[in-house]
């Protein structure tokens, strides 16, 4: 369902009345409800808004609500958050040494992955999400990394189809995360994936550089009443 809001979201971007540079923005955060079955074919509207502007220490962050309406139920719904670092933020970044402190660590439903350096190329002809910077490093690069970068969205999707293994593909649940770090392609990741079915209160899941242990995304699931 997220893939319905790439072209809107995009079209609020691209406005003459955003304040903000497309280029500048950072996908930082993500919430999404299952809220009532999804089938191939089914006819639904999609909605987004702009809900909520606020300035942090990093720059401006900005919530878009998403929501999948069939008939007058809201089938699904969620909340990216994008960020707009400020000039000062960047230019103090650069200047940062060394890596930042790993959040622990975590044994359960734990394996290492390869992530290919063509896997933002194939997410993008899936999701139509073409930003340079996950291409190649040629296009990667202008943008301030060395090498393209895996859209936070698969690699939210690629942990979430680990912890949802076992559960109805109907059940009503929600999932949370905050992207931590940039993923360069290629680069090998270790995967946290405790199964929800195991434990339906709710699970906590994570994404990290398999050498140093350095989060790339750090999230929880849990399943709706």
């Amino acid at each position: 369902p997220e893939m319905h809001f790439t072209q809107l979201i995009a079209e609020a971007v691209l406005s003459s009345a955003f304040p903000f540079s497309p280029l500048g923005l950072i996908h930082v955060g993500q919430r999404v409800e299952m809220l009532a079955p999804l089938r191939p074919g089914d006819s639904v509207d999609a909605r987004t808004e702009l809900e909520e502007l606020r300035e942090t220490p990093r720059g401006y962050e900005l919530d878009f609500s998403m929501a999948l309406e069939k008939g007058a139920r809201c089938v699904w719904a969620g909340r990216a958050t994008l960020l707009s670092r400020s000039p000062a933020t960047i230019s103090r970044k650069k200047k940062e040494r060394g890596a930042p402190s790993p959040a622990p660590a975590s044994s359960e439903g734990a394996f290492e992955l390869t992530v290919p350096g063509n896997t933002g190329l194939r997410y993008a002809q899936v999701s139509g999400d073409y930003n340079p910077h996950h291409l190649w490093w040629f296009t990667a690069r202008p943008l301030g990394y060395r090498l393209p970068i895996a859209h936070g969205m698969w690699t939210f999707a690629r942990v979430l189809s680990e912890v949802l293994e076992g559960i109805d593909g109907d059940a009503p649940l929600s999932a949370t995360t905050v992207f931590k770090r940039p993923l360069l392609m290629p680069s090998r990741i270790r995967i946290e994936a405790p199964r929800l079915a195991e434990r339906p209160e709710g699970v906590q899941f994570a994404a990290r550089e398999a050498a140093s242990g350095a989060p790339h995304l750090l999230g929880e699931a849990a399943l709706l009443p």
